[in-house]
């Protein structure tokens, strides 16, 4: 978890945190005045935390200690009257207020525990504090899992994703320890046995390079046995040293307390029970050049871990202080075997058809077609075949797991996991629920369009099933022209489907900045489970879908040829300009004289007329620029073809259709005569609950 360096440039690792989990910078502070707090405490069963326990006999009193940055502790004591307890204090306002609840016995014994932090500011609050035994000794290896191959993905503060895996072990002064990965390769060294939760080493690398801190003795968190109530500290020399030759000491001074149980919600869902553990930390090295208090919570589930922590840090780097502030949540999990994942996205669930086409900035390109299916349980499989201009045509299959969590800007967050790496996509659902789209600007390396139709895979599917007429879209790099008159192609087509296999079409086509057109006799093959091919002028093989409104395609068997294609049916209902209204996702892939190559990913908002205002990230040979503009359609016919321009492009001419009940628009910017060195084509879908989705 990379924080800040100080002068000589050395990079500090956060030592607050069990896990490597990044800490995140924010601003704090506190205010003059006081608040008023009606503090209510109630006496629970640790094993059913809704329901309370009637008090013993024996309690007399609880203690209420409040604490906090700025403020002297206040001590409040008050009689035990039957099963809750209230009473109201006035407490001098600033941040993690901290009221520590103790219930105390004739002999002035602690019998029950619990606690709460609160902001305060002057307005009056009311907060509930349940209260434990404090007799019930919990197992700490039941709360902190390290076997191997278990994973954990968490979002930071800031909406960013990291996973940790445990992966192999390391001996350090003779003491053998597990590896906990995160995604960049940094890992901690760690150990839970008899004696607790210890940690021996640190390995970090980024950017900058790498550094290792080795701790001895080792860091001991926490001991095997807890309680609430319990407090553990402990003391550890750090030896440092890193890439750039820098070799010097520090100590580490810790304490950590269980102050209570809680039930606790996060996006991989409620985990009954958790132990809160609040930690201070102290790291200084011996030369005064850096030193750092971390204060933060966790909370632990049982056969889980770490469901959740926040907290501060304050560094003081040769004089220069800086507070930040973290506060992570488990997204997704897998501990022996058992899955642990967010809410998953009911529409998501299915089988999906999808193309990929990739531009890399040092020349690479990679085409495919295939499936993915998402199970309600998080699991999945992935199918495809594709054509990598390094690795050549394969066909591959791997299985993940997955969360999905809904973004407030109407994106999806979708997080895969597979044996070899985690990735994230950001995706669009279309408003009907059959269409996706795939944010391709992510990797500043890679310039990508990915579109998945849904597929209907209860279906027995016959020639039959496809009839009438379509729109079709292609973008094609073809270097050695093998089925195409030039290098880059962008193609519109209109193809007619007789219900039996035959599938007459016209193509026009930019090849290279020449526009030509042409017409074939050509055959399409439906398979019973909805995969499509196609001959006559360049062969495509794909997937038939989306409320059979949709087909997308690639022909990824032909080495050095890359291609993907959409279709749509023409017509499926009766369309003008009213029905472009609303908000669209939209992402776009092309390129600029086979030298510049380009992925957008965007939005629109268009009224009933036909003007539509747009704003897309766009991504040009990995230079990231944005941009802003108005879409005009100046002709949409019933059948649901249209054309327009695009301010302040020039104007920018396009071509293209509505379709799919209204919830998809392809688009073609590759014939405008004034600009025929540039190829793009276009996708959008209705996406009701999208806005700033270019995110400036």
């Amino acid at each position: 978890m990379n924080r800040t360096g100080y002068a000589s440039g050395i990079v500090i690792t956060c030592f607050a945190a069990f896990l490597l989990l990044t800490v995140n910078c924010g601003g704090g502070g506190s205010s003059v005045g006081n608040t008023q707090v009606k503090v209510t405490a109630s006496f629970k069963d640790a094993g059913a935390s809704a329901g309370m326990k009637a008090a013993a006999s024996t309690l007399k009193s609880i203690r209420c200690t409040v604490s906090g940055p700025g403020m002297p502790a206040i001590i409040h004591i008050v009689p035990v009257v039957g099963r809750v307890v209230e009473f109201t204090m006035v407490i001098p306002n600033g941040p993690r207020r901290h009221f520590m609840l103790e219930a105390m016995n004739f002999a002035g014994e602690v019998l029950y525990r619990g606690d709460a932090h609160l902001d305060l500011d002057g307005t009056p609050k009311t907060v509930e504090i349940g209260l434990y035994e404090t007799a019930l000794v919990f197992t700490l290896s039941e709360y902190f899992p390290l076997g191997q191959g278990d994973i954990w993905t968490y979002r930071d503060i800031h909406g960013d994703y990291d996973s940790l895996t445990i992966g192999g072990t390391e001996i350090i002064n003779g003491v053998a320890g597990v590896k906990v990965i995160k995604n960049s390769g940094t890992y901690n060294l760690k150990t839970i046995d008899n004696s607790g939760l210890k940690e021996l080493k640190e390995y970090d690398i980024d950017e900058d390079g790498w550094n290792i801190k080795i701790y001895n003795p080792p860091k001991h968190y926490l001991p095997a046995k807890l309680h609430v109530g319990q407090s553990h500290s402990y003391t550890s020399t750090v030896h440092y040293a890193d890439n750039s030759g820098i070799s010097k000491t520090g100590t580490e001074t810790g304490t950590f307390t269980v102050v209570g149980i809680e039930d606790v919600t996060v996006p991989a869902g409620t985990f009954k029970d958790c132990l809160k553990i609040h930690t201070v930390i102290n790291f200084s090295f011996s030369d005064g050049s850096y030193l750092d208090e971390d204060i933060g919570t966790s909370w632990l589930a049982k056969g889980v871990g770490i469901v959740k922590q926040s907290g501060t840090s304050t560094e003081n780097t040769g004089g220069v202080v800086e507070v930040g502030t973290w506060d992570d949540v488990l997204v997704s999990a897998t501990i022996g075997g058992v899955k642990y994942y967010a809410l998953v996205i009911p529409a998501l669930i299915g089988t999906w058809g999808y193309f990929n086409i990739d531009h890399t900035n040092g020349g690479g390109w990679e085409s495919s077609i295939g499936t993915f299916t998402l199970n309600p349980d998080g699991t999945g499989i992935h199918t495809r075949t594709e054509n990598d201009s390094e690795e050549g045509v394969r066909t591959l299959t791997d299985n993940f797991t997955f969360s999905a969590l809904q973004n407030s800007n109407g994106t999806i967050l979708m997080i895969v996991v597979t044996a070899e790496e985690t990735n994230e996509n950001t995706i669009v659902l279309s408003d009907n629920g059959n269409m996706l789209l795939f944010d391709g600007t992510e990797d500043i390396d890679d310039q990508e369009m990915t579109v998945a139709i849904k597929l209907n895979t209860s279906k027995i599917y016959t020639n039959a099933d496809l009839t009438g007429d379509g729109y079709g879209m292609l973008y094609v790099h073809d270097p050695n022209r093998t089925y195409l008159p030039g290098g880059y192609v962008s193609m519109s087509s209109i193809r007619s489907f007789d219900g039996a296999g035959g599938s007459p079409f016209t193509i026009t086509w930019n090849a290279d900045g020449i526009v030509g057109s042409e017409s074939f006799a050509g055959t399409y093959s439906l398979s019973s489970d909805g995969r499509i091919s196609f001959t006559g002028g360049a062969p495509i093989i794909g997937y038939y879908g989306g409320n059979e409104n949709l087909i997308l395609g690639s022909y990824p068997v032909v080495a050095n040829y890359y291609e993907i294609a959409v279709g749509m049916r023409k017509g499926d209902r009766v369309y003008s300009t009213a029905d472009l209204a609303g908000t669209w996702a939209l992402i776009q892939f092309g390129d600029i004289s086979g030298v510049i190559f380009n992925s957008a990913f965007g939005a629109m908002n268009c009224n009933s007329t036909g003007s539509c205002a747009y704003s897309v990230k766009s991504q040009n040979n990995g230079i990231i620029l944005n941009s802003s503009g108005t879409l005009n359609v100046s002709s949409l016919s019933a059948d649901g073809s249209l054309e327009g321009s695009i301010v302040p492009d020039v104007p920018f001419l396009f071509t293209g259709a509505i379709g799919n009940g209204g919830n998809t628009i392809v688009g073609n910017r590759s014939f405008d005569g004034a600009f025929l060195d540039r190829r793009y084509i276009v996708i959008g879908i209705r996406c009701s609950a999208c806005y700033n989705m270019a995110g400036f």
